[in-house]
């Protein structure tokens, strides 16, 4: 299956697998202009959403999180997309970076990508469709085929949203030492 083949398939709720080969060679490190407040601050701003909507649609929230993290913390110029974003001047849609003209009108619902509240239910409900489709469940597949639905091997985004996952980056409570009073 081509990439509009999978989309049309995804989009009407057609039940159908996508095999991802994996890939040695994708890297799982940060970008040089990653930025871990900023995927930390969205997914903290809209964690009950998430966590509503994974509920609602039987999805591990974190895996919706892991995605919002990469699309809020990696590629974005060392802020200069942040500020475009919040202008309204970027192609970006956030909070999930998810694209009206292609998911809008998502099996039978129409979404208006623009509402924070409608684009993560419209990303939870893409993700879980894909999860669906991934017969291993792997996360680094997963986030392959949202980052780009032709792709037919793990890529580098797939690889860091993994690790993500893995790690809970936008939890820095986990990865901040904690200091002791005696």
């Amino acid at each position: 299956m081509n990439a509009k083949d999978r989309i049309d398939a995804l989009k009407s709720g057609k039940k159908i697998y996508i095999n991802i080969a994996d890939n040695p060679n994708a890297s799982g490190k940060w970008t040089l202009d990653h930025s871990p407040s900023l995927g930390e601050y969205y997914v903290n701003k809209y964690s009950s959403p998430i966590e509503k909507y994974a509920k609602q649609y039987n999805l591990d929230p974190d895996i919706a999180k892991s995605i919002l993290y990469s699309e809020a913390s990696d590629y974005h110029r060392f802020g200069i997309d942040h500020i475009a974003d919040l202008v309204g001047v970027s192609s970006s849609v956030r909070p999930m970076n998810i694209q009206g003209r292609t998911w809008g009108d998502f099996q039978g619902k129409q979404y208006d990508v623009n509402d924070p509240e409608q684009n993560i239910e419209l990303g939870v409900r893409v993700l879980k469709s894909i999860y669906d489709a991934v017969p291993d469940k792997d996360i680094a597949k997963i986030a392959t085929l949202w980052n780009g639905t032709g792709l037919k091997e793990v890529n580098d985004y797939g690889a860091r949203a993994k690790e993500y996952y893995k790690n809970k980056s936008w939890d820095t409570s986990r990865i901040r030492p904690q200091i002791k009073s005696k």
